[in-house]
């Protein structure tokens, strides 16, 4: 029930030793590109590090042009 939305829609998920670990969202508004991501539990700071370091990576990819980009762990 985490990743699915009421209409059976599936949200974007990143996983963690193969399993699914949470739930990530892109937003951008006005040069600003963001990942939030929700994990389903608390993360080993390793996990952590690794995902943000992702984040990133998508960013760069998906809004090379974003004055500012950011990645933010929580709910």
């Amino acid at each position: 029930p985490r990743v699915f939305t009421k209409i059976a829609d599936v949200l974007p998920t990143f996983l963690i030793g193969g399993f699914v670990a949470g739930t990530w969202e892109l937003g951008r508004t006005n040069g600003t590109a963001s990942v939030t991501l929700r994990p389903f539990a608390r993360l080993p700071k390793a996990d952590a590090t690794a995902l943000e370091a992702e984040a990133d990576r998508v960013l760069a990819l998906v809004a090379p042009t974003a004055a500012d980009r950011s990645v933010r762990i929580g709910s």
